[in-house]
């Protein structure tokens, strides 16, 4: 199934109150690998983009399309396989208003004033002015041919080192084009590796309107990354970005909560307690050093970012659950969203002793009872229960965490879950956020994450289960979310009882990938985003200072689809 026909497309149809935009691609029949990737990569972007696309055989193309609204697409593969003929066609037609999209030397470019000396550049670092953030870098430093652009062309991006022009647009008579240096994305079918921003030069070069605003999209909001901007702005940002549920950090303290809350329902934004058990606050941290959570080594638990807390202490669990419902009770929430309720673990070795919990007295205790030994000793090389030397222990040490974890969403629920309230939007609502675990081999072991049990958990519970992706999928093709849609739907029957939260972050690593950027952006980032949307209608987003504003512009419009009729 090429990739213009999967799932994905589904969460981005062309609204069905206005006529769908078109385009028509030159198509080769017998291309590269690369070439392939090119023409497919044009015809995801642009079916991405709400645009009806036809192909067209090079060797079948005998006019442009009459219509000047339609989309010319000609890449330099196809119009390597044009006759002098075919090639006048096109010009004549963009100097009598066609819109076209060419990438690489083409002979009919020099009509329009494009001059290549025959020299080649390597790229790598580039520049896009009207977009400075993310920076991007093409990893695999592909080769351009440099060129001079027509007399008045406009550029778009350019090397940074070279000051070579990557993307231009401009004018021939009454029509306009937009010129890429290179293939759109020579590497994938997802039109990801070169020209992230292109969603926004054709909005620029051929004159659209603003994407249609839509249902909105969740994002998680952390104070700690606004610091001196009013709840007042913040509200007026994400109601501009379309943003209808904001996830705000409940442990933040002080923070005016109220006036946050106040102006964001103003403006029509749900405002939910994001809560990070067993992190409670540092303030609690601070104050109860006997509560906090032991490594193997008996350090302190503060692994990663969190200070997790000793929640198998009785004592412990109550004065967390009465500082939440202290929190609950002292704002008008539009309901609570529990997140990444599990152990925390070293990303490259989970087993690290030094990073490896719980070991805390009521776990090592509990356990003793039930298998015989100290969990201590699965970390302790000359004990039989060391773990390089009997995986069994290990795993049955493993499973005992799974079950802790299982058993503390349970107990957080019948604490936080309001009496008698059923699954309702209009409501108070309750999200658990899960990492997924049902598609690598570093959750459950590492974190004891069963998402299949938690989920369990949702025929006693009224609860929105909403699916995270680890880090190691960060740097995944998008559709990585429709197999998680495949196999969560099987879990979760209701598509309104099913999210998924997608992490943009600018420290993953793309080393090893042909992404342009380490925090993901524009066409990536619409395409994660459609695929994420695709079994159900919401999609939440960590966070909302990560994603550059002009990209809110874009994922707009995938929030908008969501409500066109399939």
């Amino acid at each position: 199934m090429r990739f213009g026909q999967t799932l994905l497309l589904a969460a981005v149809c062309a609204c069905a109150a206005e006529a769908p935009r078109r385009a028509l691609i030159l198509w080769q029949e017998h291309p590269t690998v690369a070439e392939a990737n090119n023409q497919q990569s044009y015809r995801a972007v642009l079916e991405l983009l709400g645009y009806a696309t036809d192909i067209l055989k090079t060797s079948q193309f005998r006019q442009p399309p009459a219509d000047a609204s339609v989309i010319l697409v000609v890449s330099g593969g196809a119009g390597a396989r044009l006759s002098a003929t075919q090639q006048e066609h096109i010009a004549r037609r963009l100097a009598a208003g066609g819109s076209v999209i060419a990438d690489r030397r083409q002979d009919w470019l020099v009509q329009l004033g494009f001059r290549f000396p025959g020299r080649t550049i390597s790229v790598g670092t580039v520049s896009d002015p009207a977009h400075p953030e993310p920076k991007l870098e093409w990893r695999g430093r592909d080769p351009v041919e440099a060129f001079t652009p027509p007399e008045g062309a406009r550029t778009l991006m350019l090397d940074a080192e070279s000051g070579q022009p990557l993307a231009v647009a401009g004018r021939r008579g009454a029509g306009r084009y937009l010129y890429l240096a290179a293939p759109l994305d020579p590497h994938t079918p997802y039109g990801t590796s070169h020209y992230p921003h292109l969603p926004h030069y054709m909005r620029e070069v051929f004159g659209l309107g603003p994407p249609r605003q839509g249902v909105g999209l969740e994002a998680y909001f952390d104070p700690a990354f606004r610091a001196g901007v009013a709840p007042e702005q913040l509200a007026a940002w994400w109601q501009q970005w379309g943003l209808r549920v904001i996830y705000a950090a409940a442990w933040q303290e002080p923070f005016p909560f109220d006036r946050l809350l106040r102006a964001c329902h103003q403006r029509g934004i749900r405002v939910y307690a994001w809560f990070a058990f067993p992190f409670v606050t540092r303030k609690f941290w601070d104050e109860h050093p006997e509560w906090r959570e032991r490594t193997a080594t008996g350090a302190d638990g503060h692994i990663g970012w969190r200070y997790p807390m000793n929640f198998e202490d009785p004592d412990c669990f109550r004065a967390a659950m009465t500082w939440a419902r202290a929190v609950l009770k002292a704002h008008s929430w539009d309901g609570v969203n529990i997140t990444e309720l599990n152990y925390d673990a070293d990303f490259l070795d989970y087993l690290r002793a030094d990073r490896f919990g719980p070991m805390n007295d009521e776990v090592r205790q509990a356990f003793r009872r039930r298998a015989g030994f100290d969990p201590v000793q699965l970390f302790q090389a000359g004990t039989p229960y060391y773990h390089g030397r009997n995986p069994g222990a290990l795993r049955r040490f493993l499973r005992f965490r799974e079950d802790i974890v299982l058993g503390w969403h349970r107990r957080v629920l019948e604490e936080l879950t309001p009496r008698g309230t059923s699954f309702s939007l209009s409501g108070f609502e309750v999200i658990v956020t899960v990492l997924d675990s049902l598609h690598g081999d570093y959750v459950r072991p590492a974190l004891g994450v069963d998402a299949r049990r938690i989920a369990g958990l949702m025929r006693r519970f009224p609860f929105t289960l909403q699916v995270e992706d680890p880090a190691h999928f960060w740097a995944a093709p998008p559709d990585r979310y429709l197999r998680f849609a495949r196999a969560y739907r099987k879990l979760v029957r209701d598509p309104r009882r099913l999210m998924f939260d997608v992490n943009i972050v600018p420290d993953r690593d793309v080393a090893h990938t042909a992404l342009p950027s380490a925090t993901a952006t524009g066409i990536e980032l619409m395409h994660t985003l459609a695929a994420a949307a695709a079994y159900s209608p919401r999609v939440a987003i960590y966070s909302e200072h990560t994603v550059a504003p002009h990209d809110w512009i874009l994922l707009k419009t995938v929030g908008a689809c969501r409500e066109c009729p399939k």
